[in-house]
């Protein structure tokens, strides 16, 4: 998501979100299809209700927006022992930019879902502690975690350790500086896309639908207004930002129009979002 932070952190609320994404052009499928384990998560103005505890594994994560706002869940798996807790001082100094210390690393989670939608997606989730965070801007220029979306969850070795079978899939879609590109291209019906980040960088995929007339660009402007009315998309799903070498699996059913593909990740040498890198281009479902 774009990110311009302006204001001292407000209160951090720890709580949750659950999801799915519905449509009329483009929605995730509402069940998993490996994934038995199901991390729910609630989005709110402006909070999470979030589960504390999940198991190791495939997941599907899903997120259901309950409220007026744009939300979406992205997970970083806190390495050396660190806490949520050790993240609030340095968003707070950072007034809430993506600058992220090494030992926060982007571990992907659900792209934004529209007021009264949901969005899923299924991931490996390796055992650790992880922060959710919503990096949404508002409408007074403040991300959606400096007001309070941002909560911990843990993720416990499964104790079973079952063998698991990666997910079919019939399009594979690769990430990297500063493009998506598809194995096949994207035909109407229902895909299951196995999403890869083989770039150097930390890469999101957002898939949205455009309405007529309306481009990528403005999904960018929109997006970083907070406003959600008048939007530029009929439908919106993906996958929040995920370090290299991230896998996910996103289950979609498009239908006939034109599509925005787009990253909004900081880039690393001059923190732009990779959309103005060139990560913001078309395409077309006959």
């Amino acid at each position: 998501m774009p990110t311009r932070l302006r204001s001292n952190m407000a209160a951090l609320v720890i709580a949750g979100c659950t999801a799915l994404m519905t449509g009329a052009s483009l929605r995730a499928q509402s069940a998993p299809r490996s994934a038995s384990r199901v991390l729910e998560f609630t989005a709110m103005d402006f909070a999470f209700r979030s589960p504390a505890k999940g198991t190791a594994g495939l997941n599907t994560i899903r997120l259901t927006n309950t409220g007026k706002k744009l939300h979406h869940v992205q997970l970083f798996k806190l390495e050396d022992g660190k806490r949520l807790a050790d993240l609030f001082p340095i968003l707070n100094a950072n007034k809430g930019v993506h600058n992220t210390p090494k030992w926060a690393v982007a571990a992907g989670g659900v792209s934004a879902a529209l007021p009264g939608q949901s969005i899923a997606i299924r991931q490996q989730l390796a055992p650790g502690r992880y922060a959710v965070i919503c990096w949404v801007p508002s409408g007074d220029g403040q991300v959606h975690v400096m007001k309070g979306m941002m909560s911990e969850l843990e993720i416990t070795p499964s104790p079973t350790a079952p063998r698991e079978v990666e997910p079919a899939s019939d399009i594979r879609v690769t990430l990297k500086e500063y493009a998506a590109t598809f194995s096949t291209p994207l035909t109407r019906g229902k895909h299951t896309l196995r999403i890869e980040n083989v770039g150097a960088q930390d890469h999101e995929f957002l898939l949205v639908k455009l309405k007529p007339g309306k481009t990528p660009a403005d999904v960018g402007h929109w997006a970083e207004t907070g406003q959600i009315t008048p939007s530029p998309v009929e439908t919106w799903s993906g996958l929040a930002g995920i370090a290299s070498r991230g896998v996910a699996w996103l289950d979609v059913d498009l239908t006939p129009g034109t599509y925005a593909v787009v990253c909004f990740s900081p880039d690393r040498r001059d923190g732009k979002p990779h959309s103005l890198h060139g990560f913001s281009h078309v395409v077309r479902v006959p």
